[in-house]
């Protein structure tokens, strides 16, 4: 959707509502995605992941054909990962992933992520019982906390963002906080 807004098309919800309706645009394509997950040893869990998404690019055709087609570039990841058990208490996670491998265009730096996780429990990520994290970008630091208590579930995070043009950086830190009752295994 593309619209241009002034004040007093974003006063009214119907204002709002009509230039929308006025910006949507429909495309049409079938993009080609593949991964795949290998895991090594059971005691550290190494793991490679690999994964293309819209494969040799998406060309989207639009229904307004006075419209040019989008193209999404192949965008290809490359993921390794280590979770050894820590103490017989929980599992710390560490992970190195490599993003848009294919696109050229991208500056190496803007490629790479790390991060880690120590999960309290048997279970990861959102579902563990305690966990806490810690990422790098080149953007900055990413870092949150999480605790499931089965009916209730907290997740807090901050991390930051380049939002620039080009080669221009603009780094934004966005905090998200996400709270959860779970009612349907009780």
């Amino acid at each position: 959707t593309k619209a241009e807004w002034d004040a007093t098309t974003a006063a009214t919800e119907s204002a709002r509502q009509a230039a929308l309706d006025a910006g949507k645009m429909s495309y049409e394509g079938m993009p080609i995605h593949f991964g795949m997950l290998y895991r090594f040893n059971p005691s550290y869990k190494p793991s490679i992941s690999v994964v293309v998404n819209d494969v040799g690019s998406t060309r989207y055709s639009p229904a307004d054909k006075t419209q040019l087609p989008q193209v999404e570039k192949e965008r290809a990841t490359l993921g390794l990962g280590i979770s050894p058990m820590v103490r017989g208490v929980g599992t710390l996670h560490l992970i190195a992933e490599a993003t848009n491998l294919t696109q050229a265009d991208l500056p190496s730096p803007d490629k790479f992520r790390a991060s880690a996780e120590l999960t309290l429990g048997d279970r990861f990520g959102a579902d563990s019982g305690l966990s806490i994290r810690l990422g790098y970008t080149i953007a900055g630091f990413n870092y949150g906390a999480g605790m499931n208590l089965g009916i209730l579930a907290a997740q807090i995070a901050s991390y930051a963002e380049d939002i620039g043009a080009g080669s221009a950086r603009v780094i934004e830190r966005r905090s998200v906080l996400n709270i959860g009752i779970n009612i349907a295994d009780y």
